[in-house]
């Protein structure tokens, strides 16, 4: 990975922990609130919030299932794996007389 790939994941995660943080507030901060009226603008951005909040979770559980299955499959291919003949050179060894 390259060092310009690593600061734009690390610059993504920062913006999804963000959303969350931010959303999880306002949604604290406005939760007791009186509406007013039928459409309510303050009811409508905590169901967008937590609709969002909703997405984010789907998104990091399918991430951690993928994730999950990739180790599987590679601890799978690191055990079938056919020996190797271990030879002193291959496991380089050295002989002193």
């Amino acid at each position: 990975m390259s060092k310009i790939q690593k600061q734009i994941a690390i610059i993504v995660c920062v913006c999804f922990v963000a959303v969350s943080i931010f959303s999880i507030v306002y949604i604290a901060s406005h939760a007791d609130h009186e509406c007013p009226e039928v459409h309510c603008e303050i009811c409508l951005q905590i169901t967008y919030l937590q609709n969002t909040l909703k997405q984010f979770c789907a998104a990091v559980f399918a991430m951690a299932v993928t994730m999950s299955t990739i180790y599987v499959i590679a601890a799978i291919v690191e055990a079938v794996k056919p020996n190797r003949i271990r030879t002193l050179i291959s496991l380089k060894v050295q002989l002193n007389n």
